[in-house]
């Protein structure tokens, strides 16, 4: 009998491992370590406190880059403070902030918080705060829930350096629309940790067309032209580069408005990726970060839906609504793509570790007619067609530097809540 049960203990247990693992054609292994779909099921994963125990043993092997480990437990402290308004000091010790939201202040390290204190938002119009913003003065947290700076103001459209230490976003809302995701402004409004900030009008904009690169050294800005308009512009559009203090390195003019992408700068200002509106003619460009000068523009069919650069400046991920792409930098490239598979007729999110040898991409099927959107997000490796599905949740995945992990999980600028978490561990066949 003795014998029965473990014979029987060994079956489960290889089946509840196979439910958990998924194998490419290109000998790829992906291993879901942790799933939490509610905030109640993360609440209960931390009933011992963090890390847990499955996150403990990851980041005690040596076998993972060590970067990699620091990121995966970034990523995850960030889900617990943006979702639960929790930390844990560098003691273990929780640390709660009575907050009306959180949310990490970059989107790759996830190391430091914007959080906005409980009270309703209100209207600045005063000399001396922020032009036109339907906001209230804020604070920063690092990981561990320690104050490190002040903010002026706070919203979701707000970008930090990696460090903390310089934010950029817009001022100037117009009050018409101030709380809608369209909304236009004219302002680029650094904001500095010591309450400060710092307002250079650029013309009309859409509200969350800025973006600053990691060292906090450069910070970009898209904007209609003409740049001295008060009525609604009909064409053109322009990119600003400035310094850390707002002065202006460079300019770059497009044909039409830019887009309601983001602009995606590098991580030390290498790089910017710039896209302009799809009609009459769409535009994507990658130009020098410090001269503003044009690198490659991309053909027509390359929209730039989402736009990021690997930390190390190396390759350019595009995801948009036509084929994901990768583009290397130095080179002046194209180093992977893919057509759509059939009956997915969009992709939204596309990321790659800092090799290019793994892409994540996330793929959209909606037949419309009120019939649900299916999301199913794609692993490739470089050399295979055939993706692997590691996530069908709306969720997006993100993709650690040396490829170690999977992290999905939702949008940090317009969701209240970044579940569900799900992290996966890729191993990579010899």
């Amino acid at each position: 009998m003795r014998a029965l049960i473990m014979v029987l203990m060994f079956v489960v247990a290889a089946i509840m491992a196979a439910d958990n693992t998924d194998y490419g054609s290109s000998g790829i292994e992906i291993v879901e370590v942790f799933r939490a779909e509610t905030t109640e099921e993360l609440e209960a994963a931390l009933r011992d406190g963090y890390p847990m125990p499955w996150l403990d043993e990851i980041l005690s092997d040596e076998s993972i880059p060590e970067e990699d480990r620091y990121w995966l437990d970034c990523r995850v402290r960030a889900v617990i403070a943006q979702d639960l308004h929790l930390f844990f000091d560098e003691e273990g010790n929780p640390v709660h902030i009575e907050a009306d939201w959180i949310i990490p202040g970059e989107d790759y390290w996830r190391e430091n918080f914007i959080v906005n204190p409980i009270g309703e938002p209100f209207i600045y119009d005063s000399p001396d705060m922020p032009t036109h913003v339907r906001s209230e003065p804020g604070y920063i947290v690092n990981r561990f829930g320690e104050a490190i700076g002040q903010l002026a103001m706070v919203d979701r459209e707000i970008r930090l350096s990696r460090d903390g230490a310089i934010g950029v976003t817009c001022s100037d809302v117009q009050l018409e629309g101030i709380v809608t995701a369209t909304s236009r402004a004219t302002n680029v409004c650094i904001l500095y940790p010591d309450g400060s900030f710092k307002e250079i009008k650029i013309g009309y904009s859409n509200q969350g067309n800025y973006a600053i690169s990691s060292d906090g050294n450069t910070i970009v800005a898209a904007s209609y032209l003409p740049t001295d308009s008060t009525e609604y512009p009909e064409e053109g559009g322009i990119l600003w580069i400035l310094d850390r203090n707002g002065n202006i390195r460079s300019r770059f003019e497009t044909s039409t408005h830019p887009s309601n992408t983001p602009p995606a700068v590098s991580a030390n200002g290498k790089y910017i990726a710039y896209a302009q509106y799809p009609s009459p003619h769409p535009g994507l460009f990658l130009l020098d970060g410090v001269t503003g000068e044009l690198l490659y523009q991309f053909e027509d069919d390359i929209m730039g839906h989402y736009l990021c650069v690997t930390p190390n400046e190396r390759y350019l991920c595009i995801g948009g609504y036509e084929r994901p792409l990768i583009f290397d930098c130095e080179n002046l490239s194209e180093v992977w793509s893919i057509e759509l598979i059939e009956d997915f007729r969009n992709n939204s999110f596309t990321n790659c570790d800092n090799s290019a040898q793994l892409i994540a991409v996330l793929m959209i099927c909606s037949s419309g007619s009120g019939t649900p959107a299916v999301y199913e997000m794609h692993l490739y490796s470089i050399d295979e067609s055939d993706p692997i599905i590691i996530d069908t949740t709306r969720n997006t995945a993100i993709l650690s530097l040396n490829g170690s992990f999977a992290v999905s999980y939702s949008s940090i600028y317009y969701n209240q809540q970044s579940i569900p978490l799900i992290v996966n561990r890729i191993n990579r066949g010899e």
